[in-house]
Order: structure tokens, then C-alpha cells, then sequence
């Protein structure tokens, strides 16, 4: 018999893992092109085909969809992650690393354009600051530089951090949106060249 204290996780059946695949994949289309704030479960539950009942079965709004987005794509990310060698990359190993990223970008385009434009707002939706927060913490178990930045009292680390972590998200969604041109490769060459200087600590 389980304890009252542990959490069991819910057993999905196959139908309801494929309803809740559609939804998200909805959600993902209707937040696209509508954006977090003006979307509706109405126009996801439309997008999907879905009653809008059988939707609030999965999910109960739509901060909780693109939290099972968010979840989805992190279990990649951090795979990705953790491919990047540690804790001192070289700047061919984070070259190699970074064509990678951009690689699942393409692969993971809705997704990876979402996330990152909506944890970068000034107004991010729970999921997204909480995408963010941990897509630092990733970065944090792996290399020395994120996890210093993290620290109390290490404020100017934390900046540093996060500005390197926007460039290298603004380069990855400008190269998946614009299929890799001229520009998508001088901007992840860019990023780079902050990414490896962080680590570094000259920047």
C-alpha cells in the first residue's frame, strides 16, 4: 500500500497520451500565431478538434499546456545539454555543440521558438520563467561558470549569464526561423564567442 507522503504519478492510457499530444500540439500552433496572452482554450480545443470538456480532462488551463510543452522539450534539451563536455569545453567542442543545438532547433522549430520568446518576456507565463529556471539549472549541474552565477551575492555573474543565454536563444530562433542563412550562422558564431568567454570568465 503507498505511503500518503509520496506523490505516485498518474498512469496514462495510450488514448489518453494521444489526446493530450494533440492538444499540445494545438496549443502549439495557436500560440504561434495568436501569442500566450490573447490565446484561448476555445480557439485550442477548436485547433485540435477537441471538445472543449474533453480538454479540461487533461489539462485545466493554458498555462498547465505549455507546462507538458515545456516538459517535453526540456527531456531533449537536456540531453543536449549534457553532450556538451565539462566543465571546460574547448572552443571546437562548443562550436560542435552549439551546430547541434541548432540542429534540434530545427527539429523542435514550434517549441523552441515559443519557449524561448516567451521566457524572455518581461510578462513570462509561469511555464516559461519556470522552462527558463531550469534550463539555467541544467546548465548550472554541468559547467562551473552557470553554477557560480547562481550563487548568492554573485548578482553581475547572474547578468553575464543570462545575456549570454540570450544571445545564444535569439541566434537559435533567428537560424530556425530564416533555415540557416549568412546571417543565422554569423549570429550563432556570435554566441559562441560570448558562451565560450563566459566560461572562460573574461566576459
Amino acid at each position: 500500500m503507498p505511503r500518503d507522503d509520496l506523490t505516485i504519478a498518474p498512469v496514462r492510457s495510450p488514448r489518453s497520451e494521444k489526446t493530450r499530444a494533440r492538444i499540445c500540439q494545438a496549443a502549439r500552433e495557436v500560440f504561434l500565431t495568436q501569442g500566450f496572452d490573447a490565446a484561448t482554450i476555445e480557439e485550442i480545443a477548436l485547433s485540435g478538434g477537441i471538445p472543449r470538456s474533453t480538454l479540461y480532462t487533461h489539462f485545466r488551463d493554458k498555462n498547465e499546456i505549455l507546462q507538458a510543452i515545456s516538459d517535453e522539450y526540456l527531456a531533449g534539451l537536456r540531453r543536449l545539454i549534457e553532450q556538451l563536455p565539462a566543465p571546460h569545453p574547448t572552443r571546437g567542442q562548443i562550436d560542435h555543440w552549439i551546430a547541434e543545438l541548432a540542429e534540434f532547433g530545427v527539429r523542435q522549430q514550434a517549441p523552441t521558438i515559443l519557449l524561448i520568446h516567451f521566457s524572455m518576456a518581461v510578462n513570462a507565463p509561469p511555464a516559461a520563467k519556470a522552462f527558463g529556471a531550469e534550463v539555467m539549472r541544467i546548465y548550472a549541474g554541468r559547467l562551473p561558470a552557470f553554477a557560480n552565477a547562481i550563487q548568492p551575492g554573485q548578482e553581475i555573474e547572474l547578468v553575464r549569464c543570462r545575456a549570454v543565454l540570450l544571445e545564444l536563444g535569439w541566434a537559435l530562433c533567428y537560424h530556425v526561423e530564416n533555415g540557416g542563412d549568412r546571417i543565422s550562422q554569423l549570429m550563432l558564431q556570435v554566441a559562441a564567442d560570448l558562451f565560450e568567454r563566459f566560461l572562460d570568465g573574461w566576459f
